[in-house]
């Protein structure tokens, strides 16, 4: 018993001083010394800020607008602020709006920064954003920018439109389609040029049905577009083009048709396969049979 009385008292004697001990710390910066933690990321700094003047070197509208010294003082604020800064996270959360600004102004587009703070304000200091409006909101804004998108779009095409190049491709094409007129082409009211090949005493095309198409297409200057083999196909497969769904709808099935196409009514502005803005398009095409849709399944 006395053995144990003789442990017992030993432990707590250890633990008693264990407690009263002074734990020893370790500082960091008797490792970590000044020169060791800034060396590395002054270099750093070094690249990224050489990656940042070689950016805005690229970037000829950003850096003919630069003032350097107020980058360099926002930067400065950026690493000096405190992580909880309210400015600081204010700033950062500007970000996103700072860059759609600068894209618009880019584009010419003369944006005024008070309306995106007037909205921002108002909705962060609301009272409640009940779910039902922010739904409304979303919605909204999706219809906002679809609008803002299609006058984007209206913007571009009418910028084509007027080029010197798109203006040239439309006179050259009218040339070409009064040489074909002069050859005995047949002209239609808008303007398509055509040449039956050879004529059938099939139905024409209408916009129910579904057929097969042989159907190749080149620019007048003989760039190539489509090239189609027997394809199923409908008619609304066009409907960007309605020069080629005329042109389908000019003979019967089972005729081979040419035909030159007007710019506008083909690619228009479009421009794919390498073709230019309103290049007239030759068109050589036979609908070589009109197949009824398969009947949809009853399941029951």
């Amino acid at each position: 018993m006395k053995k144990y009385i003789i442990i017992a008292a030993s432990a707590l004697a250890l633990a008693a001083c264990s407690g009263t001990e002074k734990e020893e710390t370790v500082d960091i910066n008797d490792y970590v010394t000044s020169d060791v933690l800034h060396r590395p990321i002054a270099a750093s700094a070094t690249l990224l800020g050489w990656q940042a003047k070689e950016q805005f070197k690229n970037e000829s509208f950003i850096d003919s607008t630069l003032n350097r010294e107020e980058y360099l003082r926002g930067f400065r604020y950026g690493i000096e602020a405190e992580a909880n800064s309210s400015f600081a996270m204010g700033l950062k959360d500007a970000q996103q709006f700072y860059q759609v600004i600068t894209s618009l102004k880019q584009q010419g587009l003369d944006i005024d920064p008070d309306q995106i703070y007037k909205a921002y304000r108002a909705a962060f200091l609301a009272d409640s954003v009940p779910a039902a409006d922010v739904q409304a909101r979303e919605m909204e804004a999706a219809s906002l920018w679809k609008e803002f998108e299609d006058s984007m779009a209206a913007y571009e095409k009418a910028k084509v439109e007027l080029s010197a190049e798109a203006k040239a491709n439309v006179k050259r094409g009218a040339e070409y389609i009064d040489s074909l007129a002069a050859q005995g082409w047949t002209i239609t009211e808008s303007g398509i040029a055509y040449l039956v090949d050879s004529l059938a005493d099939g139905k024409k095309i209408t916009e129910a049905d579904r057929f097969y198409l042989t159907f190749t297409t080149r620019s007048i200057s003989g760039q190539k577009a489509h090239n189609y083999n027997s394809r199923p196909m409908m008619l609304s497969f066009f409907e960007d083009q309605p020069g080629f769904v005329e042109a389908v709808q000019l003979a019967p099935a089972g005729s081979k048709v040419q035909a030159v196409v007007p710019g506008p009514l083909a690619f228009g502005t479009n421009m794919p396969y390498n073709i230019g803005p309103n290049e007239a398009i030759v068109v050589e095409l036979c609908v070589d049979s009109i197949y009824a849709p398969a009947p949809a399944q009853h399941v029951e």
